[in-house]
C-alpha cells in the first residue's frame, strides 16, 4: 500500500541518506505516549487543510499564528516535503492510528472522539519502519520476504476495468522462486521527493 511522510525541508536529505528511522520526540509522545519511537504516515497525498479544520484551530488556539493552509506546520511558512512510502498492507509493524489509540490508552492521551483528532484517527498510520538497506536471503521466511518486497519493489499490474496498470502488493507465489536463489542486496526504497509548498508541487524523482 502507499503512504506518505511529511516533514521539513531540513530533513530530507538524513532521510535520503540513511531512510526513515522510528523516532521518539515531544510531539510524537503527545500522539504515542512515552518511549513509543515511530514514523507517522498518513493516506492522503496533500497537506493541505480543509475550512472547518482550520475553523476548529482559530478556535481552540486563536493566539496561533496561522500563515499557510496546512494542517502540519501552519504555523510556518517553511516548505515541507512529502516521502512516499510503499509498505505491505499485512506489515505487522503497520497500525492505523484511530484503532491503536482506542486500544492503548496513556497518560494525557487525546481524545480519540474529538473533532479535533478526525483527520488523524481517519487517515494517519504509525509504523517502526526503517527504511535502510536491507538483504533477502534463504534463510528469511516467505512472509518476510514478501514485506521487503512490498517495501523496496514497485509492483503493477493491468485493471482491465481501468484499462491501466495499477499497483498492487507482490503476489505470494513469487517469494519463494526469490528465496531459493539465495542472497539479495539490492531491494532498497528510495521514495520520491515533494515539495509541498502550497499551493504549487515540485515533484523530484531522483533515483539512486
Amino acid at each position: 500500500m502507499k503512504l506518505y511522510h511529511f516533514t521539513g525541508i531540513k530533513n530530507v536529505e538524513a532521510i535520503k541518506r540513511d531512510g526513515l528511522q522510528s523516532w521518539c520526540s515531544d510531539d510524537s509522545t503527545s500522539m504515542v505516549g512515552l518511549l513509543r519511537p515511530v514514523v507517522f504516515l498518513c493516506n492522503t497525498p496533500t497537506a493541505e487543510e480543509t475550512d472547518w479544520e482550520r475553523a476548529i484551530v482559530r478556535e481552540r488556539c486563536p493566539d496561533l499564528p496561522i500563515l499557510n493552509k496546512r494542517w502540519l506546520g501552519s504555523e510556518s511558512n517553511d516548505p515541507l516535503a512529502r516521502f512516499t512510502v510503499r509498505l505491505s498492507s499485512s506489515d505487522r509493524k503497520l497500525k492505523k492510528y484511530g484503532p491503536w489509540l482506542r486500544k492503548h490508552q496513556f497518560i494525557n492521551h487525546p481524545d480519540p472522539d474529538d473533532i479535533f483528532g478526525r483527520r488523524a484517527m481517519e487517515t494517519w498510520f504509525i509504523s517502526a519502519i526503517s527504511s535502510r538497506r536491507k538483504s533477502l536471503n534463504a534463510s528469511s521466511n516467505p512472509r518476510r520476504c514478501l514485506d521487503e518486497l512490498a517495501t523496496f519493489t514497485r509492483w503493477r499490474k493491468f485493471d482491465g476495468r481501468l484499462k491501466d496498470y495499477k499497483e498492487i502488493d507482490p503476489p505470494p507465489d513469487v517469494a519463494p522462486g526469490i528465496l531459493a536463489q539465495g542472497k539479495w542486496k539490492n531491494f532498497r526504497n528510495w521514495p520520491e521527493v515533494i515539495l509541498a509548498e502550497m499551493p504549487d508541487w515540485h515533484q523530484h524523482n531522483r533515483r539512486r
